[in-house]
């Protein structure tokens, strides 16, 4: 059996990163939980931030293009 990495580890990864994280993630979300969520936050060492809202589905930051959402980013790329 050919074992591949697995590429979309992204607590692994997260656990990596060198660079600051912004972790943006609605407790409303059905795709992916905010505990799966928490998990890659609490992976990375370092300097970090986190926005965890209500009331967004998974797609909405392209959907909906919500302020509770695009707001936390904004003023995250300003100090970065």
């Amino acid at each position: 059996m050919l074992k591949l990495p697995d590429v979309w580890n992204n607590v692994d990864a997260a656990s990596h990163l060198a660079i600051p994280l912004l972790w943006v993630h609605s407790r409303s979300d059905k795709t992916i939980p905010v505990d799966l969520g928490q998990r890659v936050y609490d992976a990375k060492p370092g300097t970090k931030t986190s926005s965890v809202i209500d009331g967004f589905d998974h797609n909405a930051i392209y959907k909906e293009m919500p302020d509770a959402i695009w707001s936390p980013i904004i003023a995250f790329a300003k100090t970065k």
